[in-house]
């Protein structure tokens, strides 16, 4: 049983503080500031930290630990990460092939895990080390049992150091604290800016993958935008060599890929270096390549909801419309389509190409 206190007054909370973070019956403590939000996030957070273990065995999520030890900080950000977070894979979700694709979705958002000391966060860092997605951390919490101005800093830095791929956030109350993050470097946030949730949703957006691919040169200029893997496909094939090798290197393509939630399809291009092959377009052949075969891969054997705006021209079953397909023969053509994806070699259907029968045939009058 999780034991969570929601309180409206500030200066009891620090009596059931202890120095290392940990409560003697409490699990987590909220401050009330008098929005609903906060009460989703709580149901969000522990959802998260009893689910995340689970989740990535089963499907390799990605996980975004968010360190901050303050009650009254922690419930102003929170509910902001998640709703932003919620936001951007219900984005996602619009995309989605069918109802089944948009539930699997929802169901591989990020989790958010929380941390309220610096031993807290290295733990959750080295447990989740190959799944996490981003951190985002205060400047000032305990550390041996101490409070610490810099154990954000130390934090981050060891993450850097380790792994140069990760996004990293530094919040703080004090502003001086940006000059301290560019030292990182790492984006810095007035934890008291007026505009808190466009800044968190900038952090999301151009760091951690979410929303739109936006292609750039090595200066930083945009070139081209991708917001589904057709897309991503086709651009990828037009851009310049240098925005190729600019987006490769930091592993860019493998982080848009995990935010559409195709997970496996991102563990696979995320080791591939362009030194590993002959020449750099064979790499981005070879992506191209693998970004079709999954995109075909997906469709096979589903029937896709028809959207003008998002239509794929390669798509094999389309529905317009909310009624049933075509009663027991439409049935049976899609479940011969969709046996070899549920990995039928094929023996029993060589009888010849199937497809939708012709319009005008099979046609009968009781």
């Amino acid at each position: 049983m999780v034991v969570v206190v929601l309180t409206h007054q500030e200066t009891p909370l620090k009596s059931h503080m202890l120095t290392d973070g940990s409560q003697s019956a409490i699990d987590r403590i909220f401050f009330w500031t008098g929005q609903a939000d906060i009460l989703l996030a709580i149901i969000k957070c522990i959802e998260d930290q009893f689910n995340v273990l689970d989740d990535i065995n089963c499907a390799d999520v990605r996980v975004i630990l968010f360190v901050e030890d303050s009650p009254f900080y922690l419930s102003a950000l929170l509910p902001i990460l998640y709703k932003e977070l919620v936001k951007e894979t219900q984005a996602v979700i619009e995309d989605s092939l069918n109802q089944e694709h948009r539930l699997l979705t929802m169901r591989a958002r990020p989790k958010i895990l929380l941390a309220h000391t610096f031993e807290q966060a290295m733990a959750l860092y080295e447990q989740f080390e190959p799944n996490i997605l981003g951190v985002i951390s205060d400047v000032r919490y305990p550390r041996n049992n101490k409070h610490d101005g810099e154990a954000g800093l130390r934090l981050l830095k060891h993450i850097k150091k380790e792994r140069f791929d990760i996004p990293l956030l530094l919040t703080s109350s004090e502003p001086h604290n940006a000059a301290r993050a560019a030292s990182i470097p790492a984006p810095f946030i007035d934890k008291n800016a007026p505009f808190l949730n466009r800044q968190i949703r900038s952090f999301l957006l151009n760091h951690l993958g979410f929303g739109e691919f936006t292609f750039r040169d090595p200066q930083g200029n945009i070139l081209a935008k991708a917001d589904s893997l057709h897309s991503l496909e086709q651009k990828m094939q037009e851009i310049p060599i240098e925005s190729f090798i600019y987006h490769s290197q930091r592993n860019d393509f493998s982080r848009f890929l995990y935010t559409l939630t195709e997970v496996e399809l991102a563990g696979k291009v995320r080791p591939m270096r362009h030194t590993s092959f002959e020449t750099v377009e064979m790499l981005r052949q070879q992506l191209v390549q693998m970004i079709k075969e999954q995109r075909m891969q997906r469709q096979r054997g589903v029937i896709v909801d028809f959207d003008k705006k998002r239509f794929d021209p390669d798509t094999e079953f389309t529905k317009i419309g909310n009624g049933s397909l075509g009663g027991r023969q439409g049935a049976g053509v899609l479940f011969c389509h969709a046996a070899p994806a549920q990995g039928s070699d094929g023996r029993f259907f060589q009888c010849g190409d199937l497809g939708p029968p012709d319009p005008g045939t099979h046609l009968r009058r009781f």
